[in-house]
């Protein structure tokens, strides 16, 4: 349990400066700077990889860390230098890159919404402008009511929570919804009834079909808008 002060400051530290993104006038958290996001991966390589070492010593460690359970040893000289790569050096720069392009990407839409609209609605002229302002405006309050939900029919939901932080859900619990994306063409989602997506639409949604492999005039006929790559 040492290392339980250390998740704890670190998950208030984050919790805290991200909530700078919801405060109006401010919309831009601290991790959504790259220093930060980078600085907090460097502390926690740094802890998690001592832990480890003083755990478990280095080469038990590395081993660890290089080496899953039950890979042949005809494939050791391809999976250590993967896994050392991918674990040691790549994932915490990868992690760092997401909470920071996470952070940064969404509220600086929110941003360009509030200062755009703000623009149009008090410093343009045409009545045009000044109705497109008040809709951007409307829309960047809109954003934060978002809900997503992530569902894959082949992914494993353990896995995807622990390597990518996103919580699956099954297609029985997913709720109804103003817009279905279907962005990968599964062949569970292929020879699935219209229908069964159209019970999980809400009437006059829209279905975004970035793979372009359903049949529009069945989702249009249902009264469905339907968008296509």
């Amino acid at each position: 349990m040492l290392a339980l002060p250390w998740l704890i400051a670190l998950f208030s530290f984050i919790l805290i400066n991200n909530l700078w993104g919801i405060f109006p006038f401010t919309l831009m958290p601290t991790t959504a700077h790259a220093g930060w996001a980078y600085g907090l991966a460097i502390m926690v390589w740094v802890v998690y990889n001592a832990v480890g070492i003083a755990k478990h010593g280095f080469g038990g460690y590395l081993k660890l860390a290089t080496l899953p359970a039950g890979v042949p040893v005809f494939m050791w000289w391809l999976i250590i230098p993967l896994e050392f790569f991918s674990n040691i050096i790549v994932r915490p720069i990868t992690l760092a890159l997401r909470l920071f392009a996470n952070m940064f990407a969404g509220h600086l839409l929110v941003l360009v919404f509030v200062l755009g609209g703000e623009y149009l609605l008090f410093e343009s002229e045409p009545i045009v402008n000044k109705i497109a302002g008040v809709v951007a405006l409307i829309f960047s309050m809109a954003i934060f009511g978002l809900e997503v939900f992530v569902h894959d029919p082949m992914a494993d939901p353990l896995a995807a929570h622990e390597e990518y932080g996103i919580e699956l859900s099954s297609w029985e619990d997913l709720p109804v919804a103003d817009t279905i994306v279907m962005a990968v063409a599964h062949r569970a989602y292929l020879e699935r009834p219209p229908a069964a997506c159209l019970d999980k639409l809400i009437p006059g949604g829209c279905f975004i079909d970035v793979k372009s492999k359903f049949a529009r005039g069945a989702l249009e006929a249902a009264g469905v808008r339907v968008w296509k790559l």
